[in-house]
């Protein structure tokens, strides 16, 4: 309903009368959607298994495989709250 009304183009009153739908309802679930579109992202923990590095000219600093296979090299080492939102952005 509250995506319906978003594509709607009218304002409460006017969805509501044209679906028949109280406007008190209407109100609530549009809060309750806010309320919970506000919410944190639950973080979510992977196992890391730590592997001897490969003996290489190109050493990388830091390397992350994730299980789909993608990978994040640098060169340098990264800050946690940068390699956070690398990861997220992948979503991997």
């Amino acid at each position: 309903m509250v995506e319906q009304f978003r594509r709607s183009g009218l304002t409460r009153a006017a969805f509501s009368k044209q679906y028949g739908v109280p406007l008190a309802t209407l109100s609530w679930w549009l809060k309750k959607v806010k309320r919970a579109s506000s919410l944190p992202v639950p973080v979510v923990f992977s196992e890391v298994k730590l592997t001897a590095p490969e003996e290489s000219t190109n050493a990388w600093a830091m390397e992350v495989v994730a299980p789909s296979g993608l990978r994040i090299r640098c060169r340098e080492p990264l800050a946690i709250h940068d390699l956070a939102h690398l990861i997220r952005s992948a979503r991997c």
